[in-house]
């Protein structure tokens, strides 16, 4: 790595943190012995995929993985099992080697490029890089891209405004990309996100973008999207990955869209000028109905009580006279069940205690008013809602 990006590099992980939670500022209430939501809840996941798993099988699981990598990477060996004779196993731990949008930089290329096995085997043959991308690009097509939680192509390319304003400033300028690009289905959908210099390069460091706010609009009824890449100059950075698992669920047809994740994306600048940005999602299916709340008991008895004891309708109602258009993104004044499932569209099914709702609310994340009353419980009530929400 040239010596120039290791100082951003080290800080990012706790950059991301601080900006994520609003550093000490956050008021909600973590219990010492309560056990992490991550730990304890099945992310949405539709499962194995036949079609997948079998151009899988066919093109790289067994004409490469158990004839030229069983002998180091089989269950007992001391490589990464990924040639087991338990090809479903094989099938998920070879997947987080490829990154199908650009094959040549996926870190199983690189590991056939290097001929790895040489340092341990000097008779072995392994596979050339050629056959390698040959069969991963066969297992895409004739299968993997038609799984749910497969990756879309990446967008087209926008190119980075030169005249972004400048951390620490809170101004942002707003990237949208429309999807037509990326299929029929897509037509009429768009995405944005807001951009901003969180550094300026120097003679020994790169710079940096510092992205947020990332918005999926569509004229479907309703959409479904595991997670969300972004790419510079089409590259995908490893440090990148803060919208990596999101599951969120949300309606079309709106005019300001739900924030995904209140999360920020920070992205090393790649070149002196001309940084362009792509997207691509995984996990991402149109739905033809708009999600639905599933738990009104629970949201009744145990959020929405601490909407209304925190006096939210003020901002978020259709009558509001502040809240910077509030009572667009939500509008309290509604029925418990639409409430409730517009609520749900700020929910981080994979982090439930990370969702937009929680941090946006009560933390003062994004410059939002945080809670004045905020029961010590409701963490847990609130993860309990989102369990409730997410089982099938």
């Amino acid at each position: 790595m040239p010596n120039r990006r290791k100082k951003i590099f080290a800080l990012i992980s706790v950059i991301s943190t601080s900006f994520f939670l609003g550093c000490d500022r956050s008021q909600i209430s973590q219990a010492a012995d309560f056990n992490r939501p991550n730990e304890k809840m099945k992310i949405q996941d539709d499962g194995p995929c036949p079609d997948g798993i079998a151009a899988f099988t066919k093109n790289v699981y067994t004409p490469i993985l158990r004839q030229s990598c069983v002998a180091c990477h089989d269950a007992n060996e001391d490589g990464p099992p990924h040639s087991t004779s338990d090809m479903a196993a094989s099938y998920k731990m070879i997947k987080s080697y490829v990154d199908f949008s650009q094959i040549s930089k996926s870190r199983i290329i690189a590991r056939v490029k290097s001929k790895h096995w040489l340092n341990y085997d000097a008779k072995a043959t392994g596979t050339s890089v050629q056959i390698m991308s040959d069969a991963i690009q066969s297992w895409w097509d004739q299968g993997e891209k038609s799984c749910p939680n497969a990756a879309t192509p990446q967008s087209s390319t926008t190119l980075i405004p030169v005249n972004l304003p400048a951390y620490p400033d809170d101004q942002f300028m707003t990237i949208t990309w429309a999807l037509d690009s990326l299929g029929k289905s897509f037509v009429g959908s768009s995405f944005s996100v807001d951009v901003q210099l969180f550094a300026a390069a120097t003679k020994t460091t790169a710079g940096a973008y510092r992205l947020q706010k990332p918005r999926f609009m569509t004229s479907h009824a309703g959409v479904k999207i595991g997670g969300v890449q972004i790419y510079i100059n089409q590259k995908y950075q490893g440090t990148s990955n803060a919208w990596g698992n999101l599951n969120a669920e949300i309606a079309g047809y709106q005019k300001f869209a739900p924030l995904l994740s209140p999360r920020n994306v920070i992205l090393l600048q790649d070149q002196p000028t001309g940084d362009t940005l792509s997207v691509a999602f995984t996990g991402l299916q149109f739905t033809p109905n708009a999600p639905i709340c599933k738990s009104l008991g629970v949201f009744q008895s145990k959020i929405l009580p601490v909407i209304k004891q925190n006096s939210c309708v003020l901002c978020h109602s259709a009558s509001a006279t502040s809240g910077l258009g509030g009572g667009e993104y939500l509008n309290f004044e509604n029925a418990d069940d639409v409430n409730c499932a517009q609520v749900r569209e700020h929910v981080d099914f994979a982090h439930p205690e990370a969702s937009v709702f929680m941090t946006l609310g009560f933390t003062e994340a994004l410059n939002h008013p945080p809670a004045i009353q905020l029961p010590a419980q409701f963490t847990q009530d609130w993860v309990k809602w989102v369990l409730s929400e997410s089982a099938p």
